[in-house]
């Protein structure tokens, strides 16, 4: 598996999916915690992580790094600059509002 998803929103689910079908890229959506180590274990290279799907950012940016070495590239809307300060401070690798997400999610599933 290529690409691992962090996010229960609907609309960002269809929008990844949909994204990454047609670019012919692998991605598995990881909507709740307790689906997350199991899905570590397939070696993602690439981590998208909506850091409002309702995971601890500390508890889960820690098993990430502790069982994978994949990229790691976060979405926040652009308003909560606590939680942006707090993920770089755990390594996210990069952060970006959801407007800038949307736009460059081809470039970041290539």
């Amino acid at each position: 598996m290529a690409t691992l998803v962090i996010c229960n929103d609907l609309f960002f689910q269809t929008k990844i999916e949909t994204t990454a079908a047609l670019l012919g890229k692998p991605i598995k959506i990881v909507p709740d915690k307790e689906t997350l180590a199991p899905a570590l274990k397939e070696n993602p290279t690439l981590i998208i992580w909506d850091l409002n799907a309702g995971f601890n950012l500390v508890e889960t940016a820690k098993l990430i790094k502790e069982n994978s070495k994949a990229r790691i590239v976060a979405y926040v809307s652009h308003v909560q600059t606590d939680l942006i300060k707090k993920a770089k401070e755990v390594g996210i690798d990069e952060i970006m509002p959801r407007s800038a997400f949307t736009i460059k999610l081809p470039q970041i599933l290539q």
